[in-house]
């Protein structure tokens, strides 16, 4: 959940609610009882994915790839073949013990690598 303005939350699942990011109109908004949302996106399968990947190559932790898998009905490491090698390949990524993690280099770089694994 997302408190705060811009902030934004996900719903349902596949919903996600952003306030406004109007500080006038946040509070405005809050003083009339009222929810400070501007915007709702019914996300995709696809977005989905990709946000999951974009928000974990974000994190020292990175992706668990056995949780992907799970919880995609997929498997990583074929379907990113590509950019694993690619990344692995500029050292922006290592993969250990099932876990896909950028380098220090990769958080440098952290808007080319997570490009490279969007579809």
């Amino acid at each position: 959940m997302g408190l705060g303005v811009a902030a934004h939350s996900y719903l349902d699942g596949n919903k996600r609610v952003g306030n406004t990011d109007n500080l006038q109109q946040y509070f405005e908004k809050l003083r009339n009882k009222e929810k400070p949302t501007d915007k709702i996106d019914t996300l995709t399968s696809s977005d989905i994915i990709n946000e999951y990947i974009m928000l974990r190559l974000r994190l020292a932790a990175g992706i668990d790839l056995s949780d992907f898998d799970k919880r995609f009905c997929a498997d990583f490491t074929t379907d990113y073949a590509n950019a694993i090698s690619w990344a692995k390949k500029n050292g922006l990524v290592t993969l250990v013990n099932e876990t896909l993690r950028p380098t220090i280099k990769g958080f440098d770089l952290q808007n080319t690598l997570i490009a490279k694994f969007m579809k």
